[in-house]
């Protein structure tokens, strides 16, 4: 569901972006290349304002604080392991729409958990609290997981280790 956002193209900023607050969402509006972006204005490593970040060819946004680049399409880090929430974003008569909505907790435990396999075969301490405190906010209480779940957790992250 795209809401309004009251913004229109031609009031992004010099550099093309401008952030919209929207039930306590910090979402960041690019405007790059002649496409419209909407991401979440905080770098998913350590929080920095991306709104503070460079903006690249082919549509790269680089967070200043350590250096993660992330594709604005995807949200994808190219450089870094975790990638930034997008947002869909879509022109309307000059104003801009985004969908605020969050998505479904089954998809973000889902992404915490491969993020958490992926951390354990890293060794990247860091990022397994980032994705355990990311499975909390999608309800998921480890301290009563199913063993079902933490067994294919379990399963998954040794197989990754041995290839």
């Amino acid at each position: 569901m795209l809401t309004a956002t009251g913004l229109k193209r031609s009031e992004l900023g010099s550099d093309g972006r401008k952030l919209v607050r929207h039930d306590g969402k910090q979402v960041l509006v690019i405007a790059q290349e002649g496409r419209l972006f909407a991401i979440a204005n905080r770098c998913p490593h350590e929080g920095y304002p991306l709104s503070e970040g460079t903006i690249g060819p082919g549509c790269v946004l680089t967070c200043n604080w350590h250096n993660w680049k992330f594709d604005l399409a995807s949200g994808a880090a190219l450089v870094g392991r975790d990638p930034v929430r997008t947002y869909e974003a879509e022109e309307r008569s000059g104003e801009i729409f985004i969908d605020f909505r969050d998505p479904p907790a089954a998809e973000c435990r889902t992404r915490a958990l491969r993020g958490i396999e992926a951390a354990i075969v890293d060794n990247d301490r860091p990022r397994i609290a980032r994705e355990a405190a990311r499975l909390e906010r999608a309800g998921f209480d480890a301290l009563v997981a199913k063993p079902f779940d933490v067994g294919i957790l379990e399963k998954n992250a040794a197989q990754m280790a041995q290839s």
